[in-house]
Formats: C-alpha cells, structure tokens, sequence
C-alpha cells in the first residue's frame, strides 16, 4: 500500500478556520527582523542566510498558508468509482490533424493503441483487483494532462473553470487509485505504466521527492523484467510501450534524482535514451522530447561528478565538463532548428525547454566553478544565469498561452523552477551583492512581482518568501552604491571564450542595445519565433560579475552559489488531503 508515502496534511477543520493545525506544526520562536543600512552590513548577514539555506532551517516546512482551495471545496469532489466513457471519446485520435500545433498531444508513455486497450478492458468490466487500479491510475492522468492542453485553447473563463473542475477530479480519482495499488505485486508492463503515471502526477504537484520515490520504484521493475535492454519492435507494439516506459522512467529518474542530489534508480542504458523513442516523429512536440532526454542525460553526468569527483582525476573531471559543453552546444542547435519550423501556442513550451536549457547549463558552469575558479568560467554563468531568468520572465509574461491553469498556482512551474536548477537565481543574487548590479536587480524584482500575483500555495508561498528576503538583502546595496560604482566596467559573454578556450560556449545572443524591460510590452500577446529571439538576443553580457571590492565575503558567496532550495519544499505539501 501507499498510505506512507502519501502526504500528510493540516486536517479539514483547522484549514477551514484558517489557523494553523497544532497537530502538525511545532513551536518556533520568532526571530528578530534586521534591516541593514551599510553594504558592509548586508555582507555580515549574509552568512546567516546561507546558513539558513542550507540547513533548511530558513521557513518551516509545517509552516500555515493559506491553501488555493478550501479543504470543504475539495471535499465536495466526487470520484467516479470506474473511469467514465467521456474520457474516451475525449482521447481518442482527432480524424484530421489541425492547424497549428495546440491540436497535437503532448507525448506520454502511453501510446493511443495503449489507452484505447485499457479503457475498453475497464468500461467492458474486464479487469479486476491491481489491473484495474494500475488502468485508472493510467488513464486520469492523461486526461488530466490533456485538459492542460485544452485549457490553453480558451479564453472563457466559464468553460476554463469546468476544465479546472475536471482536473480536479482526475487528480482526486488518480491519488484514490494510487491508495490502493500493491508494490508487492509481480512486477508487470502495467504496474511501471502506472507508477510512471503516479511520479508525472506527483511531479506536477510539485511533490518532486515523492516523484523521485514513485519512479524509483518503477525503475526497480524495468531492472527485474530486463526491460533496460534495447528490444526490437514486435507486431503486437508491446516492445514500443515498453521503450516508452523506460524512457519516460530515464527522464524522470535523471531529472529528479540532480534535483534532489539522490543516486539514480536506472542504471546507464546500454544504449542512449534517445534510440528507446519509437513515437511518430512526424510531431514536433517529439522532438523537443528529444532534447528533454539529452539534457537528462546531462544533467545524470553533472550528478555522478558531484556524488562520485573523489575518484575521479582532475583532467578526467575537466573531459567531461568538455563534452558536456559540446553536447549542450548540439542540444542548442536542436533546440533553434525545431522551433524555427513551428508556430502557434506550442511556441511557449519550447520557451519553456530554453529555460530548462540555460538552468542547466548555469548549473554545470557552477559546478565547474569548483574545479576552474577563472574569470570566464564566472562570467559564462552568469550570463547564462541572465539567459535563464530571461526565458523564465518571458513565460510569466504570457502565462495565460501556456498548458494548464493558474490557479492556484501556475501550472508551468511544475516543469520550470520546480523541476530544475535554481542555481541562476543565486548565481544572479551574487552578483546584485557583489557589483549592485541595477540590471539584475530589477530583473529579479519583475520575476518576484509576477509570482506574487497567485495564491500562496505552499511551495510558492516558500518560493516567494525566499526571493524576497534575499531581494531586501540587496536593496541597502543599491540605495549606498555610487553611480560609478553601479556602472563600473566589466568582463562580457564576449571576451569569455579568448580569456579560456577550453571553456567555449556558443555565442547564442547578438550584439543589441542593453536590455529594456519595456521591451516585452512592445511584443504583443502572441508568440513568434521571431519576437521571442529578439526578446531574449537583448544584451545581458553588458555588465558583469563584479570585482574583489569584497574580499571577506568570498566564502560566503560560494556557499550561497552552490545552494539549493531546502529539500522539504519538494515534498508532501502540494499533494490534496482529501481522503
């Protein structure tokens, strides 16, 4: 069963009252404010809150806020004890591709031949016991997933309310199923299929660590029925599904085990993960798929030089750093020739790849700072820390086009800010601390505007709590700073790679005037390749990554760079308490 691993939650009532459940959440003494007024003042605490942030200790992870939905609304949710037909009819294939790329589904591991097998067994009442649960399990979340897509197809409210109540209740029917599956089970194609299903839906509660477990337990199955290994495609389309499986299992498995510094699950393939894709390439939205698997295979190689460096030599270490520079090069020119050739709202997802793109790549450099502390090592990641809060403010920007809904929260930053690094925003706040940067700042300061808008769920309310703190610890800065000092020269994107050329980076920007932040007013709603790479070809090398004005904070910036939102924030919170 899966009660333990299941949240658990404030209860109902204390919810409904608004106050803080005494059950869960343990004393704590509150601290005194400080609101420093000398840039030497923001130095000394800042040791304080890179404790803080490391140890986790900075918000309470039982701390009350205020949920996006009362715990009586949840309540009144009723599950429907089998899936119903309309889900079918929902799914099922569209006659005619449509134009533009809104109509096409995004890919999953369960293919349309799988779907329509598993939901005919169900309404026909051919299975029982664990397959019926692993079929339901299955089957709601891809609906769910589904209506993200139809939601971003209209703009009345009255029909993206329904879309949301429909949501709703394929999360409740997904988490009731998922209550009653058995991992003692023989392990079975079915059983992965709906484990996988389970990590996605916990992935898009921002319940990363139970996703982790989930796919874990997944990956464990795939190890015992030998389904790691490349298997030729069979006429009955069994071998595509599991492919599908082990892909999926690889991305998540890569992707969540970086994010929590956790050993991977899946072993190394024994071939790259892009060769398990068996899907219809036709779709472009599998191409992007494509990219999502290499940057997961990046992001695996990151893992093992943090978890495994001790025995690993220095040149070795500095190899692999190379060619994850000249795979992340291809990944770009992959990322550039696919979006090129789309339009439409599917636009926003390939923006949304970019973020993932620079947040990586900002986290290798960062990584790599470690072992090559040179300056075109710091500067590369910052301006790629730049790049990935660019593309991250470009989506908030124009969140109504993305999948989804935004309420209570934004659904993309489930596979943005909660999925991947966050790295470019302390890099970013190192650098606001070090040279006053006004640029940065303000950047920083529209992306926390933005995000303040929703409901504070509690991932997000700990999110803003953070970003904020760390916002009002630069502002003494900036309010002391000199103008000379705030417009000093520095080192750009452009002399990076003449300074180290063992660290080239692709020069993905051109040369423009400094960066507006009017600029994405003058934009327009809708989203064109064309607009969207002048938006993000705007200047951000112009200024730089500060000089030694502060010594005595050296060690401290680093402990702040090589931070990671506390892992508690990844948990049970996001999960509904509804059974």
């Amino acid at each position: 069963m899966l009660e333990d691993i299941l949240p658990a939650r404030n209860c109902a009532n204390c919810v409904d009252a608004g106050v803080a459940c005494q059950r869960l959440r343990p004393g704590r003494t509150s601290k005194p404010k400080f609101s420093p007024r000398l840039p030497e003042e923001s130095v000394f605490r800042l040791e304080g809150a890179t404790a803080d942030l490391q140890r986790g200790e900075h918000l309470d992870p039982h701390e009350s806020i205020a949920p996006g939905e009362s715990a009586r609304e949840l309540l009144d949710i009723v599950i429907p004890q089998t899936p119903p037909a309309e889900i079918l009819y929902m799914l099922l294939p569209e006659p005619v591709m449509g134009d533009g790329l809104h109509h096409i589904r995004w890919p999953d591991h369960i293919s349309d031949k799988a779907f329509e097998r598993m939901m005919s067994s169900l309404l026909d009442g051919d299975c029982r016991g664990q397959l019926f649960y692993q079929y339901s399990i299955c089957i709601y979340v891809k609906a769910m997933f589904h209506l993200y897509q139809l939601a971003r197809r209209s703009t009345n409210p009255s029909v993206k309310k329904q879309l949301q109540k429909s949501k709703r209740t394929y999360e409740a029917a997904a988490l009731q199923a998922l209550k009653h599956i058995n991992l003692m089970s023989t392990p079975s194609l079915s059983l992965i299929q709906a484990l996988l299903s389970a990590a996605l839906l916990m992935q898009h509660t921002t319940n990363v660590s139970q996703c982790w477990l989930l796919n874990s337990y997944a990956a464990r199955q795939i190890i015992s029925l030998n389904y790691h290994k490349p298997c030729p495609p069979s006429q009955s389309g069994c071998n595509d599904e599991i492919q599908s499986a082990v892909y999926w299992c690889y991305y998540l498995d890569r992707t969540t085990s970086a994010l929590l510094i956790r050993h991977p699950s899946l072993p190394e393939l024994h071939a790259p993960p892009t060769d398990f894709i068996t899907t219809n390439m036709s779709s472009p939205y599998n191409r992007l798929l494509f990219v999502l698997l290499d940057l997961a295979k990046v992001q695996g190689t990151l893992l093992d030089i943090t978890l495994n460096d001790s025995d690993k030599s220095r040149s070795r270490i500095f190899d692999i750093f190379q060619g994850v520079q000249e795979r992340m090069d291809r990944v770009y020119s992959s990322l550039q020739e696919t979006r090129s050739a789309i339009s439409g709202p599917a636009l926003y997802d390939w923006v949304a790849a970019d973020f993932s793109y620079y947040a990586i790549y900002a986290d290798m450099l960062r990584t790599r700072l470690g072992y090559d502390g040179s300056p075109a090592t710091h500067s590369d990641c910052l301006v790629y820390s730049r790049r990935a809060l660019r593309a991250f403010q470009y989506l908030q920007e124009h969140v109504d086009h993305m999948p989804g809904f935004n309420d209570p929260e934004p659904s993309f930053l489930t596979w943005t800010l909660a999925l991947y690094p966050v790295a470019p925003f302390f890099v970013v706040f190192c650098n606001i601390i070090a040279t006053s940067d006004e640029t940065d700042y303000r950047l920083v300061q529209e992306i926390i505007k933005g995000l303040s808008q929703f409901k504070a769920t509690p991932y997000l309310a700990r999110l803003l709590s953070l970003l904020t703190s760390l916002l009002r610890l630069c502002d003494p800065l900036l309010e002391n700073m000199s103008y000379q000092s705030r417009h000093s020269p520095i080192t750009g994107e452009g002399s990076s790679s003449t300074q180290a050329p063992h660290n080239h980076v692709p020069n993905h920007t051109t040369s423009v005037p400094i960066f507006e932040p009017e600029l994405a007013e003058s934009l327009g709603t809708q989203l064109s390749s064309t607009a969207y790479a002048t938006y993000m070809s705007t200047d951000i090398s112009g200024h730089g990554v500060g000089d030694a004005s502060c010594p005595m904070s050296d060690d401290l910036m680093w402990q702040l760079v090589n931070c990671q939102f506390p892992y508690s924030w990844l948990e049970t919170d996001a999960i509904l308490d509804i059974f």
